[in-house]
């Protein structure tokens, strides 16, 4: 008996089960993730749709205030000491910390980290079975 083996048809199955796992469990971080947002209009909330749409492996919220309301201090540009910074500019962190809350109650800096804490069993679980029978 002679075991013969496809080795590209494995590989390309184990890339497109690995494809559909990350676009699942990327899906999913954001959606356990929404509730710690800071949202007033929902932009930041709504910033991250072009990041679930790529393939790579980041997830990204893509509003000139995020950086600064991820970490939950209010930045100034180096130069100006102004929370809007001129063009190209670097911004800095002072010691003033963000207040959330008022609109969204669950808002909180590092809303990944706090969603990570929660929810990291159930998103290792789905990526787990998404990758292995590829649904």
């Amino acid at each position: 008996m002679r075991l013969e083996l496809k080795e590209a048809q494995i590989k390309k199955r184990f890339d497109h089960n690995a494809k559909l796992a990350r676009k699942m469990l990327k899906s999913e971080i954001v959606k356990d993730t929404e509730k710690f947002v800071p949202m007033q209009g929902g932009y930041l909330k709504n910033s991250v749709t072009a990041s679930l749409r790529s393939n790579d492996e980041y997830i990204v919220y893509n509003a000139p205030y995020a950086r600064f309301l991820y970490y939950g201090y209010v930045m100034v540009g180096k130069i100006t000491h102004r929370p809007w910074a001129r063009r190209g500019e670097t911004k800095v962190k002072t010691s003033k910390k963000l207040r959330y809350g008022k609109v969204h109650p669950m808002a909180c800096s590092h809303w990944f980290e706090r969603s990570k804490a929660l929810y990291k069993k159930n998103w290792i679980n789905i990526a787990r079975r998404v990758y292995r029978n590829g649904r």
